[in-house]
């Protein structure tokens, strides 16, 4: 639709043990305008684009895409349907998934045929070490549409794709490494994947060494 998508999580990696904040997930529509997401004001940063007649970018101008309702009907608002949110977010101007409280995006985001990767990471004194081991909290790897923020993969086996596939925990926690998209050979075949730290991840249709048959049309007055 002639934007340019640019996805940003929020995290500040300086107090891990923070509980209380609230971090998010964005995805904002850049049709050539100034980007101040949270506050509303006139951005300090320069615009990503020339800036064009369009107002400054907004947090209320996103949709929010926390509850899936678009990909699980069980996380719809009473009286709103998946076809009533999808219609929202054609309308909005990216999207937004808030976190869960505490938890925050630890590294970059990637993106590979059409799939976005990010890692976080959530204290908990539940997360696990035990009396005679270190709690790193919970690292969660996601794995999202980067058009409209639903689940790609059955990260969490159970049929079907819901909004606990989003995401994956990762066993240990602590911070994960951003993910870094690589080329390998495995058995003659060239595969296109994802890696951060140990684990290896891929991307839903990413196809590498296809053809393509492109077609020029060309009129003469």
């Amino acid at each position: 639709d002639g934007y340019d998508a640019v996805l940003i999580g929020s995290g500040d990696r300086e107090h891990p043990f923070d509980e209380s904040v609230v971090n998010r997930m964005y995805m904002f529509k850049d049709f050539g305008r100034q980007i101040s997401p949270v506050t509303g004001n006139a951005s300090t940063l320069p615009a990503l684009s020339p800036v064009g007649t369009n107002p400054t970018l907004v947090e209320a101008d996103l949709f929010n895409a926390t509850s899936n309702c678009i990909q699980d009907a069980a996380g719809c608002p009473a009286g709103v349907t998946s076809a009533d949110a999808e219609a929202d977010l054609v309308a909005a101007d990216g999207w937004y998934i808030t976190l869960a409280a505490g938890e925050k995006a630890v590294g970059s985001a990637v993106t590979l045929a059409g799939t976005t990767f990010f890692n976080t990471n959530q204290p908990s004194a539940s997360a696990g070490g035990g009396s005679c081991g270190s709690n790193l909290g919970i690292a969660r790897q996601y794995q999202l549409s980067f058009t409209d923020g639903t689940a790609v993969n059955d990260l969490n086996p159970g049929g079907g794709l819901t909004t606990a596939d989003r995401f994956m925990v990762h066993a240990g926690g602590g911070y994960l490494p951003s993910p870094v998209p690589v080329v390998v050979q495995i058995d003659g075949q060239t595969v296109q994947a994802v890696i951060s730290g140990v684990a290896v991840q891929q991307a839903p249709g990413a196809t590498l060494q296809s053809r393509l048959r492109k077609y020029w049309y060309k009129e003469v007055e």
